[in-house]
């Protein structure tokens, strides 16, 4: 008994004194990014990630209250809360009790919130840090409840959620956010230039309705990436006390559609935000830096993958099916010119003479996975434990976590 006691008064000194170490967290989140994933964009870039930089790595378990699979909710809620709860619910017990997030708790403490993302800012990843509800899926409530939140940033796809049809948007109301946010001091920029140009101590960035184009599609009218996005907020921040959040959406998307080419190139874009995160906590030994994941998406299993193919693939399944012409007329055109396609095996020639309208993605992708090497077991996430590493004050504390709320806890500790 004493010497359990002894060990208990030894950890929390121990997470006490590197508490007051702890100035600013960065939290990455790669969504659906397990080892597999990450194993294979290592051997695409020909050798290690910035990620691999961070000195202090372990694993997560993941799962739910009510099941061994997570939802991206009730992911995101224990790492936001340390706590879990069921698929569904966004940083609320089944019960009703409104759980705090750390982003919450260092709004509190008089610091800084921002988050950053490729997808909606009112997907449950992001809105687990900012908002409470019984529905995950009510963009416009979570819109209005990231305003009430009055995070200091807030940068992303989803403007839809944000305005009234009757402007372009998705609300049913008449409630127009961004005009409330003008009137309560954001700066508000609704296209790419407007956020390269954005300055004020509040920003709310939603250049595009929806979610940002992949990475392997990016460069149509001056779409910023996900590290040019990581670096504004944190200049925006500058040396005040903060918490940021950088949510790589996408990468999840592209396991979910198990489209590989446009999953790894999501990864580097991911992996160059770290970079961005890592080369500012150089600067500044107070700020802990960790990565990790909601839960692995796809069951990507582990296999040599042709490289070499996947460097040919130049445009996602997503939009190469967004441009396949109703008759299938252009179909070769497609796989020729943005897959690498020269000729066709007897297999794909029977594959492609199953295609229409309604199953072409899944064929389209079953290709290019045939032709990497490459076997995904799901559409879907999976139980599957995901890695997390960490850099600076309390690193080692944080990857000695069992799970994603053991995970959420330590970051609300560290913070305190």
């Amino acid at each position: 008994m004493r010497l359990f006691l002894a060990v208990f008064l030894t950890l929390i000194i121990g997470t006490t004194s590197l508490a007051q170490d702890v100035k600013s967290v960065i939290l990455l989140v790669g969504t659906g990014l397990g080892s597999v994933q990450l194993d294979l964009t290592r051997n695409y870039a020909g050798g290690t990630l910035n990620i691999d930089k961070l000195p202090e790595q372990g694993r997560l378990k993941t799962g739910s209250a009510n099941s061994p699979v997570p939802d991206a909710a009730a992911a995101a809620t224990a790492l936001a809360t340390g706590s879990r709860t069921n698929n569904g619910l966004l940083s609320m017990l089944p019960n009703g009790e409104k759980l705090q997030s750390v982003a919450q708790v260092m709004k509190n403490k008089g610091g800084k919130v921002g988050i950053v993302t490729t997808g909606l800012v009112t997907n449950p990843v992001c809105a687990a840090f900012y908002a409470n509800s019984l529905n995950s899926t009510d963009e416009a409530a979570l819109a209005e409840q990231a305003l009430r939140s009055k995070i200091d940033l807030l940068v992303g796809g989803g403007r839809a959620a944000f305005r009234p049809v009757l402007f372009g948007g998705s609300r049913q109301d008449s409630r127009d956010l961004l005009l409330s946010a003008q009137i309560d001091g954001y700066t508000v920029a609704q296209t790419w230039k407007a956020m390269e140009k954005a300055e004020g101590p509040k920003l709310l960035g939603l250049p595009v309705n929806g979610v940002f184009s992949y990475e392997i599609d990016r460069g149509k009218e001056g779409e910023q990436s996900l590290a040019d996005l990581t670096k504004k907020a944190l200049a925006q921040f500058d040396s005040e006390r903060f918490f940021l959040l950088v949510s790589g959406s996408r990468i999840g998307d592209a396991c979910l559609q198990n489209d590989p080419a446009a999953m790894v190139l999501e990864i580097l874009a991911f992996d160059q935000a770290v970079g961005v995160a890592l080369e500012y906590a150089m600067r500044r030994p107070d700020v802990l830096v960790v990565v990790t994941s909601t839960y692995e998406a796809g069951g990507l299993l582990a296999a040599t993958a042709d490289i070499e193919y996947l460097k040919k693939i130049n445009k996602s399944v997503e939009q190469m099916n967004r441009e396949l012409a109703w008759d299938l007329s252009n179909l070769w055109d497609l796989l020729s010119f943005h897959a690498g396609f020269q000729e066709l095996t007897i297999e794909e020639a029977q594959l492609l003479s199953t295609i229409e309208s309604s199953n072409a993605p899944y064929i389209l992708s079953t290709l290019l996975n045939n032709r990497a090497g490459l076997l995904w077991t799901s559409q879907g996430p999976t139980g599957s434990s995901v890695p997390v590493f960490a850099a600076g004050p309390a690193a080692e504390i944080i990857v000695q976590q069992q799970d994603q709320a053991g995970l959420g806890k330590a970051l609300k500790q560290v913070i305190q």
